[in-house]
């Protein structure tokens, strides 16, 4: 709980001085964190029923999630303006590139399997 709780009043610099020599010291304020707050917590009020809401505040959510992702996807648009965009010939020549690794990895397990193979094989018998 300390760790949520952020100090307020309280000028930089040595700890315990206020800044002033001798006169009344300021009084730390703390503030809490509404999220670890036990009293915020919804399911420990019983004074409140969070399936019945008021149609407007259903609404005005409604809204907000409309809004907000319409805000989202301008930024994904933006963002997709800002991509460098392979050529054609850089997305063929990456993609022979995997071609050749794939082979190369697959003749590379396929030789392993073989020699494997062949040793268990002799084990067995």
């Amino acid at each position: 709980m300390a760790e949520s709780r952020k100090r307020e009043g309280k000028p930089a610099g040595k700890a315990g001085n206020n800044g002033t020599k001798g006169g009344p010291k300021k009084e730390l304020k703390l503030k809490r964190d509404p999220r670890k707050d036990p009293r915020k917590d919804p399911r420990k009020d019983p004074g409140k029923d969070s399936k019945k809401e008021a149609p407007a505040v259903k609404k005005k959510m409604r809204e907000g999630l409309v809004k907000a992702s319409r805000r989202y996807f301008e930024g994904v648009g933006h963002e997709l303006k800002k991509v460098h965009w392979p050529t054609r010939r850089e997305v063929i020549i990456y993609t022979g590139v995997v071609l050749v690794a794939v082979l190369l990895v697959g003749a590379i397990l396929w030789i392993f399997d073989l020699i494997f193979g062949q040793i268990f094989g002799r084990l067995i018998t």
